[in-house]
């Protein structure tokens, strides 16, 4: 039993990492906006990316703080709330697949087939 908490205890430690990891990019991604002119909040912050990333970061830091205060017993909400940044994240991720990587914009994948 003592291995399963300890594995639920690095769980949740990685939980808080990736939120403070995601947290980092979001700052990176402002600052380096901001290196390029004026940035309205509402312009950057409206994006539903970085809502989104946003709501991974907060999660993360809720679901990790809690995750460590109460071991295996996480109230449902905490993961409703996992289940929430789980989907708004894949919803960033096939938006960007379907429509923004064929495009071939700034850090886009090169489709096979397509040319230039």
């Amino acid at each position: 039993m003592k291995t399963a908490q300890n594995s639920l205890r690095y769980v949740n430690l990685v939980r808080i990492l990736w939120a403070l990891i995601t947290l980092s990019a979001i700052v990176a991604t402002y600052v380096d906006t901001a290196s390029r002119g004026p940035v309205l909040p509402m312009n950057f912050f409206g994006y539903f990316t970085i809502q989104s990333n946003l709501v991974v970061v907060v999660v993360g830091l809720i679901a990790g703080g809690i995750g460590l205060a109460k071991g295996a017993s996480v109230p449902r909400w905490v993961v409703g709330l996992r289940a929430l940044a789980s989907v708004c994240m894949v919803v960033v991720g096939l938006i960007y697949l379907t429509l923004l990587a064929p495009l071939g914009a700034a850090g886009g994948c090169r489709c096979p087939g397509r040319i230039g």
